[in-house]
């Protein structure tokens, strides 16, 4: 994803891998916000983007609070896909049926409010 943005990280695996333990839970959208943010404080510093940009940037990152909003828009998304492979992992072998399921579980949450 960053090699788009012309941005080569130089952080260890091992950093990445400790940095990834406090990441736990977000989403694939919260994690692009944070790796753009990263980006940011690393070129307004002028240095690499490094680990410590990274982290500095879970830091100040604060995540979407609508959870169940969130949840329901992948799940469209998943349930409008035309293939499998391009799914995250934990869709990839999820039953059409539990997608469905699912989908509307989280509208009727996403919309109760």
């Amino acid at each position: 994803m960053l090699s788009r943005y012309g941005e080569t990280c130089t952080a260890s695996t091992e950093e990445l891998l400790t940095l990834c333990e406090i990441l736990s839970g977000y989403f694939n959208a919260d994690l692009e916000a944070q790796a753009l943010l990263a980006v940011e404080l690393a070129r307004n510093q002028g240095s690499a983007l490094n680990a410590q940009a990274l982290g500095a940037a879970a830091q100040d990152f604060m995540p979407p609070q609508e959870r169940d909003m969130i949840e329901f828009m992948e799940l469209l998304a998943v349930s409008e896909t035309s293939r499998c492979s391009m799914l995250p992992k934990r869709y990839r072998d999820m039953a059409i049926a539990d997608i469905q399921s699912n989908l509307i579980n989280a509208k009727r949450r996403a919309l109760a409010r």
